[in-house]
């Protein structure tokens, strides 16, 4: 998997201060995209253990909300297992800290396993329904 950019102390993308990783390749190419740069899935840079500790070292900070996924597409195909194996792990620490939510929860499903919730997105059959961005 590549990635584009770890951001850190992120107020943007999410609740809290925030890590967001950046992952690159997107096949949606939806119309106004203002992240159109992470579509090519050969740019950015490999991700690596450096950059997962660099992820890691984020979310121990007292401050730090948790990790947010952005791109691109974090469920591009090329990016499926190693999303899951990290998205598993920082469950893991997170859990001990005897802070669980909802998304951390998310993070107990495989690929392919059936999930109690619906993730929908934009597709060129629906584009007509968007307006504004």
């Amino acid at each position: 998997m590549r990635y584009h950019n770890i951001t850190k102390a992120d107020m943007l993308n999410g609740e809290g201060l925030r890590v967001v990783l950046w992952t690159s390749g997107c096949s949606h190419k939806c119309p106004g995209c203002h992240n159109a740069i992470t579509w090519n899935k050969d740019d950015g840079l490999i991700f690596d253990d450096t950059a997962k500790k660099e992820i890691f070292d984020e979310l121990d900070y007292d401050w730090c909300s948790g990790l947010t996924l952005s791109g691109g597409d974090p469920l591009f195909p090329e990016s499926r297992e190693v999303i899951a194996s990290l998205v598993k792990e920082v469950k893991e620490t997170n859990d001990t800290t005897g802070v669980v939510t909802n998304w951390q929860e998310a993070g107990s499903y495989d690929i392919g396993d059936s999930i109690p919730f619906k993730l929908t997105g934009t597709l060129p059959s629906n584009y007509a329904n968007y307006t504004t961005y």
